[in-house]
């Protein structure tokens, strides 16, 4: 009887951790569009009502990876670079914390889960299909504000489908520009002139 209530006991523990990971969601489904030379990047919505979620690393990968392979940089350099933003997540939890966090992708302040900069050279039309890796640690409080918070999980990892495509080569100078800079130019040649014959 003992070993049956302690087998329904961890039963009932191992499917409440089961069902109470945190659900992550890319906007568009992670596919992202840019021209050469151009930066896009990832936003999402991470929701854990249950434990306290940080995320601790992302990458962006072709093929199906583990926590330990990343950050995928070799599949990936011939388009382009993937920067990690996962030192700007916040935690997931219940209250103090909001249960469900958006965070759109914005360069300047590094929030969402990564950029990715394709290179200038990227031919128009090319598109990586792959995933974003996420590993995240789950705690019994938020670990930034309570240090008695336990960890209950380090390294879980969930990966979401995402996708690269080039759009476009990466921007000239418009000829009105260049126009504008000649006649500048011109100007600056005929004032020292003028100037020098005084």
């Amino acid at each position: 009887m003992k070993r049956l209530f302690q087998l329904l006991t961890a039963v009932t523990l191992l499917s409440t951790l089961a069902s109470a990971s945190p659900v992550f969601t890319t906007p568009a489904n992670g596919a992202l569009f840019g021209n050469a030379g151009s930066i896009v990047g990832w936003g999402f919505t991470i929701s854990d009502s249950t434990e306290f979620a940080l995320v601790t690393q992302t990458g962006f990968c072709i093929t199906a990876t583990q926590p330990s392979n990343l950050p995928c940089t070799s599949q990936i350099q011939a388009v382009g670079t993937y920067t990690d933003f996962s030192l700007n997540a916040p935690v997931v939890g219940p209250s103090p914390d909001s249960p469900s966090i958006t965070q759109n992708f914005n360069m300047g302040v590094q929030t969402g889960f990564g950029a990715f900069q394709i290179n200038g050279g990227a031919a128009a039309g090319t598109k990586l299909s792959g995933e974003i890796a996420i590993v995240f640690d789950l705690f019994t409080g938020d670990p930034n504000t309570n240090p008695a918070a336990s960890q209950i999980g380090g390294d879980n990892f969930v990966s979401l489908p995402a996708s690269v495509t080039v759009t476009g080569s990466a921007a000239a100078p418009e000829p009105g520009t260049m126009v504008s800079l000649g006649l500048g130019l011109l100007g600056l040649c005929w004032f020292g002139r003028r100037s020098s014959e005084s």
